[in-house]
Formats: structure tokens, C-alpha cells, sequence
């Protein structure tokens, strides 16, 4: 019996790299403002909205998660790093709802526990408040994090695992004891493998813990780099990732018109959507990828004795 475990390993070149440290703000002029309370605390929120979708028409939701360094009261600093996923799905064919809360600078999203912290409950309430919206479509609700946020990713899958139809942490990691419990949801996460801050192998851990539950996921190694690789990643310049993602339905469901098509794993474009049982393909050393963005895959098989 195989052991699968599909990665897909990205690399960038050290100029591409140094564009990481730019922060890429949201433009808050199609958000709304709002908050949510449990009676003893309470945090903000940002709602993102779409433009020009017909009325009625039903977009999906994200769940963006903010990073350690982003925490507070303002209701603003949570946008810092999300300027790429508000734009690339404020209208088009990756239009969507992008709500993100804040929580202050006592609270984390992720906890060791059976129970969820206060800010992933709170966070849980203004989701849900989210989806009441009637041009929500509740079959398409994704969540992604960065950073403090990556591990939040990982955690909200396990308090609320029917709710979500995929997840795309970066740069954080979860306990790999539950992966039994969410491995139903599509996964495709994110690390640096330079990482300084947050150890690649958080995500590597959950990655194998994903993969011997049984779980369908893609792993995006960037060869090289650092913490802070999300804005390359939600800028999607190979249009991979919001393909991917906005196929993703609850019950394992797939709109056909959104599946990118397959990509070389030759090519230096985009980073492909592969499957597991795809052929075995050897990844370059770091050194030698260089201009390369995003490219390359391997399937790693071996046997279980």
C-alpha cells in the first residue's frame, strides 16, 4: 500500500523575493465596517464587497485571517498584507465577499485546546453573521490566513469543519492530531523553506499528517523563501490559485467551468493544480531554479510496511 504525498514546489528569484517586504494594503473603499461581541469581548470586522455582480447573483465568501503583527482595535491594520486577494476578487470571474476581523493584541485565533480560543469564536460569529447575506453563496465559503493567521486557517477547520469548501494557509501550521478531523476539506498551503520566523516544518508536519488520514491536498513549497510570501502568492500572476480555489464546493463538489487547465511541470509560469497519482518529476536544488516562479513538482510515493 502507497504512502502519496503531492507537493508542489514553487521558487522565485531573490529579486522577485525582496518584493515580499512591500506591504500591499487593501483599499478600504468597498468595505463596510462592523463588530461582533460575545457580551464580554468584542472585535471588528471589515466586509470586502464586490462590484458590478448582478442582482441576486450569489459570489462566495473568504475568510481572511491577519498576521501577529496586525492585531488591534483600529479595524484597518487587519488589511495590511491583503491589498492582492481584495483586488483579485473585488469584480470578475473571482469576484467574492472577503470578510476580515481583528483581534487585539491579548488574543490569538488558534488554541491547544478542545475549545476554541475567544477570538476563534468570536471570528466563527461574525463567519456566520457573514453568511446570512443572501447573495452568499454558502456552498463556496473559503478561509485563508497568513502567518499567526496560517495557524488560525489550520484551526478553524477543526471547530467548524462543514462550513468551509477549501483553505489556503501561509506561513503558519496546526496539530497534526487532528488531522483526521479535517481532512475532507481541499487544502492548498504555503511555506517558505527559508522560513526564519515560523518553521516550514509546521506546514510539512501537517502536510504528512494530512496525507496519511487520507487527505486530498496541495503543498507550495517556495524554494528559498522567507516569512512574509504571500503577496506573490495572493497575487496569483499564473492564475492558479483562485482557479483552484473558487472550483471548490462543500460535498466534494467542483464547478467544471472554474478547474484550471493542467500545466506542464516544465513550465515556468504557474504552479499547476496535480494530482496525486500524477508521474514522479525531480525538483531542481534551490540554486539552480533561479527566474523560475512556481514551478516544478514532485510526488513523493513510498511503501507503508
Amino acid at each position: 500500500m502507497f504512502r502519496k504525498l503531492c507537493f508542489l514546489i514553487g521558487s522565485v528569484s531573490l529579486s522577485m523575493l525582496s518584493t515580499a517586504s512591500s506591504k500591499a494594503a487593501a483599499d478600504l473603499s468597498n468595505s463596510i465596517a462592523g463588530s461582533v461581541s460575545d457580551g464580554t469581548a468584542s472585535i471588528p470586522y471589515r466586509l470586502f464587497q464586490p462590484q458590478g455582480e448582478a442582482p441576486g447573483q450569489k459570489v462566495p465568501l473568504i475568510l481572511y485571517l491577519h498576521g501577529m503583527g496586525e492585531r488591534g482595535t483600529d479595524n484597518v491594520s487587519q488589511t495590511t498584507w491583503m491589498g492582492n486577494l481584495a483586488a483579485k476578487t473585488s469584480s470578475g470571474q473571482y469576484a467574492a465577499y472577503v470578510l476580515a476581523p481583528q483581534i487585539n493584541t491579548s488574543m490569538w485565533f488558534s488554541s491547544n485546546s478542545n475549545t476554541p480560543s475567544e477570538a476563534m469564536s468570536l471570528t466563527l460569529q461574525a463567519l456566520h453573521q457573514a453568511m446570512n447575506n443572501p447573495n452568499v453563496d454558502t456552498s463556496r465559503i473559503y478561509v485563508t490566513g497568513v502567518s499567526m493567521g496560517g495557524f488560525g486557517t489550520w484551526d478553524i477547520l477543526r471547530r467548524d469543519p462543514k462550513t468551509f469548501a477549501a483553505a489556503v494557509p501561509m506561513s503558519g501550521g496546526g496539530d497534526p492530531s487532528t488531522a483526521s478531523a479535517i481532512k475532507d476539506t481541499p487544502v492548498w498551503a504555503f511555506h517558505g523553506s527559508a522560513d526564519n520566523v515560523v518553521s516550514v516544518d509546521s506546514t510539512r508536519n501537517m502536510v504528512a499528517a494530512l496525507t496519511d488520514a487520507g487527505g486530498s491536498l496541495n503543498y507550495t513549497e517556495v524554494a528559498g523563501g522567507g516569512h512574509v510570501i504571500w503577496p506573490e502568492m495572493y497575487q496569483d500572476a499564473g492564475n492558479t490559485l483562485y482557479s483552484w480555489l473558487f472550483s471548490q464546493r462543500l460535498g466534494n463538489g467542483v464547478d467544471p467551468t472554474l478547474v484550471p487547465e493542467p500545466v506542464a511541470a516544465s513550465s515556468a509560469a504557474a504552479v499547476a493544480q496535480v494530482e496525486v497519482t500524477a508521474a514522479v518529476v525531480a525538483v531542481p536544488e534551490p540554486a539552480s531554479i533561479g527566474l523560475m516562479l512556481l514551478g516544478g513538482v514532485t510526488l513523493l510515493r513510498r511503501n507503508r510496511k
